[in-house]
């Protein structure tokens, strides 16, 4: 209690001594709440259809986040699976906790294939070379790093810049592929895939392998800490 009272009397204390300093850290503040909460909210709303799909498929696909934020990567995810089944692999979101978003699982050899992090830009944000080239240092560990775009107008104008860093971090050394797509097609359940309730149904049939390699195979870091696994 004392401590709350002496931590209030601070606050009192410069807010007196500077009250225009205060006010302007306030203002801000709220700026920065409004607009996170107005990003937030369009972004479930945007894939709301999609989290009420996945939450409908029983039992329950294993890792795959619906609530709040975390919807935002429902359209990597579901591409990834779409990609994995394409080429007899299984997709494997990440586990809460975890620094990456989920691996490529190969049941035939027993082992992982690949690991990757997914990005997805606001409609209409901002987007340049140095935060890629910040994505592309975090992330060096894995193998692919996905950047998504919620409208075809983005997608086309910032595809050049992607491929120039990634050219770039190639010539550097790094193993990190840096992929881009435009997630806009899953706004919409008319304009996704008509497939695309099958694929989940069937990742939902994976939930024992996507536990066993989240649990045994890959650490919260996206390091591989055994090299074959079957399960």
């Amino acid at each position: 209690m004392l401590y709350i009272i002496y931590s209030l009397s601070i606050l009192i204390i410069n807010f007196l001594y500077s009250p225009h300093y205060f006010l302007l850290v306030f203002y801000t503040l709220k700026e920065k709440i409004k607009y996170y909460s107005f990003n937030t909210s369009r972004l479930v709303l945007n894939f709301f259809w999609l989290g009420e799909l996945v939450n409908s498929c029983r039992p329950n696909i294993k890792f795959l986040a619906t609530k709040t934020h975390l919807i935002r990567e429902l359209p990597q995810s579901c591409e990834m699976m779409f990609k994995a089944m394409d080429s007899g692999l299984i997709f494997c979101p990440a586990k809460k906790g975890t620094k990456h978003d989920g691996c490529f699982y190969d049941p035939i050899i027993g082992k992982i294939t690949e690991t990757v992090q997914f990005k997805l830009k606001e409609e209409g944000s901002g987007f340049g070379s140095s935060e890629l080239s910040d994505w592309v240092r975090q992330y060096r560990n894995l193998n692919r790093l996905d950047v998504g775009f919620q409208s075809p107008e983005d997608f086309e104008r910032h595809k050049g810049l992607i491929s120039n860093v990634h050219k770039l971090s190639n010539f550097e050394g790094s193993q990190l592929v840096v992929t881009f797509k435009d997630y806009s097609l899953y706004k919409s359940e008319c304009t996704c895939r008509s497939d695309i309730k099958d694929i989940l149904e069937m990742q939902a049939s994976f939930n024992r392998i996507v536990e066993g390699v989240n649990n045994n195979m890959i650490d919260s870091s996206g390091e591989i800490i055994s090299k074959s696994m079957f399960f």
